[in-house]
C-alpha cells in the first residue's frame, strides 16, 4: 500500500481504522489526544449531546 499502515483506534467508544503514511505510534498517539479531549468536552457540559461530539 505504498508505506501506508492501516490502524484501528477507538476514540469516544467508536473504533475507526485509519489509513496514514505515518506510524502506528503516532496515530495511536494523535488518537489517544482526540479521545481525552472529547471526554474533557462531556466533563465540562454534561448535557452536550453525545452524537454531536462526533462530528
Amino acid at each position: 500500500m505504498n508505506g501506508r499502515t492501516r490502524t484501528t483506534v477507538s476514540i469516544y467508544g467508536h473504533q475507526y481504522t485509519i489509513v496514514s503514511e505515518e506510524s502506528e505510534d503516532h496515530v495511536n498517539d494523535v488518537s489517544k489526544y482526540v479521545d481525552e479531549k472529547m471526554k474533557e468536552m462531556k466533563r465540562v457540559n454534561p448535557f452536550l449531546d453525545t452524537s454531536s461530539l462526533r462530528c
